[in-house]
């Protein structure tokens, strides 16, 4: 699965390819084929003008709000944030309490909230919404959560969507925004 999968990244037209760990990716990993970067442990990448934060999935499942930047453009997670796209098939939600509070204190710190959310990992609910994290903000100032999950509802046994395919731009009439 792991070599299908590195083809198919290098076939990919994009210049930077990242790949955020889940519950079952191995530990480690080189994709060599695709030159695509796997991504293990909480971290920052500046691309371009954006700022990226990333958490992977981490063995036992421990996250803490050090893993969470001041400010980001962009945080992709394995994990969604607490009650938004995050309900099992069981009808329990599955998000991380944890990130929800840190990108909520991100955005009432008068900083701008991340203007995308990327995650996965809960199969059935995938989709996408816009949330405001921070009382009090504009329309402009939500954040489009998505939940690009790609395998079957529940416990995962096949592949039954797509990639999700965003693009990211710079908004010429307000400093710093961007538009997703």
């Amino acid at each position: 699965g792991l070599k299908r999968f590195d083809s198919w990244m290098a076939r990919q037209p994009h210049k930077i390819k990242l790949i955020v760990r889940g519950n079952h990716d191995p530990k480690s990993w080189y994709p060599i084929q695709s030159g695509a970067t796997f991504i293990t442990k909480p971290t920052s990448l500046t691309i371009g003008n954006f700022v990226f934060a990333f958490v992977p999935y981490t063995t036992g499942g421990k996250i803490s709000n050090r893993m969470m930047p001041k400010r980001c453009d962009v945080i992709c997670t394995h994990v969604p944030p607490r009650d938004l796209l995050d309900r099992c098939y069981s009808g329990q939600h599955a998000g991380s309490q944890t990130l929800r509070v840190g990108v909520e204190r991100m955005a009432s710190k008068s900083r701008s909230p991340p203007t995308l959310w990327l995650c996965g990992h809960i199969h059935e609910a995938r989709g996408a919404l816009r949330h405001n994290f921070a009382a009090g903000t504009v329309r402009g100032e939500e954040t489009l959560v998505v939940n690009a999950a790609q395998a079957n509802s529940g416990l995962a046994k096949r592949l039954e969507h797509g990639p999700v395919v965003l693009q990211l731009e710079m908004d010429p009439d307000k400093k710093n925004r961007r538009n997703v």
